[in-house]
């Protein structure tokens, strides 16, 4: 038996043995617990196997974890990362050391790192980094910005176990605009990654890619690659997320409640990001550092224009830019390029540019001497190409191909020295020597280069000329990384397909093209500018292909070698309002398609479309199908009308660029962006706005003859089409179907409330958006001439009371550098119980002529004006032409110089008005300046009214003209003179309570005419047969005429213009009823669009590499015919062949 001191040993001994295994269970417990906790949700992973077909023995020998449950969502990783992967904070709280437990995949951590933020104003700056490291080598202004809200961070251990991590959150809110807790931190030298949480599934942005819709699906894994590729887009597909021309990392997210922050990733490397379901996001880069920037916002514009305080605002094009450009790559021949521009000449149709492709150079071949070039890092390196050329013998030059004969050299646009960009004007001032060349189009600058090949693989035979990318370099690294992200995998290509080998130096060496590639197209368009501005001294319409951020300081972009299909059309919409968020507003895509066969419905269309791109280009590839406006007669009117209401509206467009060029901005921009509270414009991709007055709801599906148009209820909407013009449309929270046919306009609204949006203060509301137009013309210097026109959308209460209305006005001579010489005026309109009020101010003034102010004209005016009390600067004044429609509430003011704005001081035009209909005595004046030849005939007017019934007869002799007017009034008796000449017409009439008796001004050449008036269920009609012979012309007019056009045009000066000086000639009709007869009359309108003096700009195409480059040259030239013309257009593409400089073999 046991003694009581061993049964005491014993019961010690257990109980040691007992709390071993406790404590070992415990610890089991503790680390199962904490592997859960280290392991994200399916909803928010790591990827730590991102390539394609991941195993579970490659991802166990990352260390990372591995599930082998089916996935539940999209994307959904089976190899993530464990959360407790990343870094952690050093006692200095500024380095960064590598965490044990974590492992980067591809490239050992370096290790320290470091941390550190700062503020440029509102901005906040959040950089991670190593010293010595390659960062951007561009130039940004990183002014300070503002904001009325403000962001915080917070750094330290906000990981699991430690993990260092941080956090942005807005002040206001404190919603977490980044929280990086979720792991995933590492930093190799060709490997670096960072993931957090995200607040928000409303994700807008990265680029450039073809997005389906404006908003990311983040309920899906989804990766998309940014490195500058030279590839058609794939709208067609049900998702393609292939890296196109440009690269833009940065997105906006728009929070709960509407605010919404912005961030830049500013890295130029080869780069992706993959959106989660977390929400969250992981960035992957292969070079470089981590230089992050938040933008407070709060409202989506402001978002812009922080981004733009650091990246620079956008370049302000030349007037002409925004009119209609034609072209096509594969002209048979010049003759065949001018029949296209002779016959939508004669259609009609308004063109301003015509584009020339590669055609019209010698073999391709751009200019070539005294530059440097993009070289081999080593010459043991130097291909066997560089033997074949006498220029490139014994230099480290790298050739590669494109569309010239032989191979191409690419040019160095950071060269240090000068060099290049000294040859570079040279060239440009060479060339305008020969030919007044108006802009320039830079094509293929990813750089794009043909045939590129690795000097081993499964290629036996590689042909003798192609550029041989080598496989056993020391320098490898750069072509075949360790993680070549999805611009790779996703073609099962090479990072160095269609372009130059990476190891390529540039910068004379001092950077790699590997690090450097994706700024190749903003280096390239920041020497183009400048070449462009010191040789032109003017202003243009410059586009690049390959962008980057800052890029629309220099030039804007068009969305590349597209397709003819109807998704095309879907997503050139998205793709203009991204690239207005990424700070590039002059922005279009090839009107009925580049690429394949169009058909006549897409093009007509995309023709209503592409008139509300700010570059409206009808551009065709080769061996296609024609798609001018004028092959086909349905396009041709489609064509015409929806540039002429573009052109209508172009100093509307003009002004919205001058105030992005000064401020920062979009120009197009989504409907949240005016609406971030109405989450259902989060998802309104295929409508837009023109600034904050104006939306656009294009037809996109095919065989479809209505719009389904969202118009958000907390704004008040006009139609601005013929149709229905200044019709207010009925507020609804659904979409409302619109008729959209292919003989009219897209359905256009005119905005009558402005809300500047109520995540600043509910009470934030001003009135409508003050919109400035001019009547059209075919040429736009032609429209420039024209008087203005202001239209006041107001938005009225139930009080009878109008929010203020507020607008601008940039005007200058269109193309001259911007400086001094311009106007810029501002409007104010404003209403209270008795008076209305337009102030004009001008804030700058200049020498430039402004045309004068003619016509204004509002909707939504609640009360009923007295025109005679109307003053300016307290002087009275009276107004010619004068309309109220107490029904449609649309009030008109029209008279022939009627003010003239260009004086340096405020204006205030004011005028009464009642809540009842009153006497208006403002009776017009004689129209002095019409000339006619006129037979004497009788002029009989009948008047209905509720009482009585009036006869007047007058003969009308020469020099007459027959004038009237709109009168309401309350039992008051009116009498209308007219006087012309010795001939005096009275009209005497008793008008009751709310009866209106409309006339209106006729000026005709043997043309009957019958004015109708329709006043309740009463009738006025006035006939009028004048058969004059006229020598000069004025307006012709009918109230309901003059209420909406989208074919406006200005009448010419002499009624006889032929039809070769006149090749588009406008007419609206109304039908009346001649009483006495019972005939029926037509009243046109009708105004005519000289072409006299056509301003034509041919454009053509060149590039970056010496001998295939792309850059498009617009040439200008003022005919007085169109032989003249052709010869124009003949000599410039003989001189492009006589100047062009090119290697040349042996």
């Amino acid at each position: 038996m046991l003694n009581d001191r061993q049964c005491l040993k014993l019961q010690a001994l257990h109980e040691i043995r007992f709390s071993a295994k406790m404590l070992r269970t415990f610890m089991l417990i503790l680390l199962i617990n904490t592997i859960i906790k280290s392991q994200n949700t399916p909803n928010s992973r790591i990827d730590c196997h991102p390539e394609p077909y991941p195993e579970r023995s490659e991802c166990e020998n990352r260390g990372c974890i591995w599930s082998s449950q089916e996935p539940t969502i999209i994307g959904e990783p089976q190899c993530y990362f464990f959360n407790t992967t990343g870094y952690v904070m050093s006692s200095d709280g500024t380095t960064l050391i590598a965490a044990e437990h974590s492992k980067n995949p591809f490239y050992p951590n370096l290790s320290p790192i470091n941390f550190k933020y700062e503020y440029f104003g509102k901005t906040l700056n959040v950089k991670i980094y190593s010293d010595g490291r390659y960062d951007p080598p561009i130039e940004l202004p990183r002014m300070a910005s503002t904001s009325e809200d403000s962001l915080n961070i917070r750094i330290g251990e906000t990981g699991p176990q430690g993990t260092f991590g941080f956090v942005v959150a807005r002040d206001s809110t404190g919603t977490k605009i980044w929280d990086t807790s979720i792991g995933g931190l590492l930093f190799g030298d060709q490997y670096i990654q960072i993931a957090t949480y995200l607040p928000t599934k409303n994700i807008f942005g990265f680029g450039e890619h073809v997005h389906k819709k404006i908003k990311h699906n983040m309920d899906r894994y989804t990766t998309w690659p940014m490195y500058a590729h030279s590839i058609l887009p794939d709208s067609y597909a049900a998702l393609s997320t292939r890296n196109l021309y440009g690269v833009h990392p940065f997105y906006l997210g728009v929070e709960e409640g509407g605010k919404t922050h912005g961030v830049l990733i500013l890295n130029s490397n080869i780069q992706e990001v993959t959106l989660g379901p977390g929400p969250h996001l992981i960035y992957r880069t292969l070079g470089g550092n981590l230089d992050i920037y938040y933008f407070p916002g709060p409202t989506p514009e402001e978002v812009v224009q922080q981004y733009q305080t650091l990246v620079g605002p956008p370049s302000m094009p030349a007037y002409w830019a925004f009119g209609f450009q034609l072209g096509r790559r594969g002209y048979a021949n010049l003759d065949d390029m001018i029949d296209r521009v002779n016959s939508t000449l004669e259609s009609g149709v308004p063109l301003e540019t015509v584009v020339a492709d590669i055609e019209y150079m010698e073999d391709s071949k751009v200019f070539t001497l005294n530059a440097r070039f993009v070289e081999w890092s080593n010459r043991e390196l130097v291909d066997d190409l560089n033997k074949l050329y006498v220029l490139t013998n014994g230099t480290l030059l790298m050739l590669s191909n494109a569309w010239p004969k032989n191979n191409v050299a690419t040019p160095d646009f950071m060269d240090p020295s000068g060099n290049t960009e000294n040859w570079w004007i040279n060239e440009f001032e060479l060339f305008h020597q020969q030919v007044a060349f108006d802009s320039v189009w830079i094509d293929m600058n990813e750089p794009t280069s043909f045939f590129v090949e690795p000097t081993e693989g499964p290629n036996s035979e590689i042909e003798w000329n192609h550029l041989k990318c080598p496989t056993n370099a020391t320098e490898k690294n750069y072509d075949y990384p360790n993680y070549a992200t999805w611009a790779s995998f996703m073609y099962d290509e090479e990072l160095f397909t269609d372009t130059n080998c990476l190891l390529g130096t540039m910068a004379a060496g001092k950077h790699t093209l590997y690090d450097t590639r994706n700024l190749y197209g903003l280096w390239m368009t920041m020497h183009t500018r400048k070449a462009h501005d010191q040789v032109l001294k003017k202003r243009g319409a410059m586009i690049s292909r390959s962008t980057f951020p800052s890029s629309g300081r220099y030039s804007g972009h068009f969305l590349g070698q597209n397709s003819a299909l109807w998704e095309d059309l879907q997503t050139s919409i998205v793709g203009m309002m991204e690239f207005n968020i990424f700070g590039i507003p002059f922005v279009g895509a090839d009107i009925c398609g580049y690429s394949a066969n169009t058909n006549k419905e897409l093009c007509v269309r995309w023709h209503q479309l592409g008139a509300f791109y700010p570059l409206s280009r009808n551009y065709n590839g080769p061996y296609n199908t024609d798609h001018h406006p004028s092959y086909w007669s349905e396009v041709e009117s489609a064509a015409k009308q929806s540039l002429l209401f573009k052109y209508y509206y172009m100093p509307y467009l003009y002004t919205l660029f001058y105030l992005a060029s000064r401020d920062g901005g979009t120009v197009v921009r989504p409907l949240f962006f005016e609406f971030p509270t109405d989450t259902a414009t989060y998802d309104t991709s295929f409508q837009f706005m023109w600034g904050p007055g104006m939306l656009i709801a294009p037809v996109i599906l095919k065989g479809y003859e209505t719009v389904d148009a969202y118009l958000p209820p907390s704004a008040t909407w006009y139609s601005l089409r013929e149709k229905d013009y200044g019709t207010v449309m009925e507020k609804t929270s659904s979409t409302t179907q619109f008729s959209a046919g292919w003989n009219e306009v897209a359905p256009v609204f005119a905005r009558g409330q402005h809300f500047t949006i109520s995540v600043k203060q509910a009470s934030d509301v001003i009135g409508g958006v003050i919109i400035p137009r001019q009547m059209p013309a075919q040429i736009l210097k032609d429209a420039r001439k024209h008087s203005f026109e202001l239209l006041i959308p107001l938005e009225v209460n139930d009080e009878l009371m109008a929010n203020e209305a507020n607008g601008s006005l940039y005007w200058d001579d269109g193309e001259s550098l911007i400086d001094d010489d311009y106007f810029f005026l501002t409007f104010t309109f404003s209403i209270d119980e008795y008076f209305a009020t337009l102030a004009i101010t001008p804030i700058h003034t200049g020498m430039v002529n402004l045309p004068k102010l003619d016509v204004i004209e509002i909707f939504g005016y609640p009360y009923y004006p007295d025109f005679s009390t109307t003053t300016l600067n307290g002087v009275s004044i009276r107004v010619n032409e004068t309309t109220y429609s107490p029904e449609k509430k649309m009030l008109r003011m029209q008279d022939t110089n009627m003010i003239d704005w260009s004086a340096p001081h405020t204006l205030q035009m004011v005028w009464e008005h009642s809540r009842t209909a009153t006497p208006v005595s403002n009776p017009p004046s004689s129209t002095a300046d019409v000339i006619t030849s006129a037979t004497p005939t009788t002029e009989t007017t009948t008047s209905s009214t509720i009482e009585k019934e009036t006869t007047v007869a007058t003969p009308l002799t020469a020099e007459t003209t027959f004038t009237e007017t709109t009168w309401t009034t309350a039992s008051t008796a009116l009498t209308s003179h007219s006087t012309s000449g010795e001939k005096e017409t009275t009209i005497a009439t008793s008008l009751t309570a709310e009866t209106t008796y409309t006339e209106t001004t006729w000026t005709t050449a043997s043309t009957p005419l019958t004015s109708h008036s329709t006043s309740g269920e009463k009738e006025t009609t006035s006939t009028s047969s004048l058969t004059p012979t006229a020598t000069n012309s004025t307006e012709h007019s009918s109230t309901e005429a003059q209420v909406a056009s989208t074919e406006r045009s200005t009448t010419t000066q002499s009624a006889a213009v032929t039809e070769s000086e006149s090749p588009a000639t406008e007419q609206n009709s109304v039908t009346t009823v001649d009483a006495a007869n019972t005939t029926t009359a037509a009243v046109t309108r009708q105004g005519t669009m000289s072409s006299n003096s056509t301003t034509v700009k041919s454009t053509v195409t060149v590039g970056p590499d010496m001998t295939t480059g792309t850059i498009a040259t617009v040439v200008t030239t003022s005919t007085s015919s169109r032989s003249n013309l052709a010869l124009a257009l003949s000599f410039s593409v003989l001189v492009f062949h006589s100047i062009i400089l090119s290697l040349q073999s042996g």
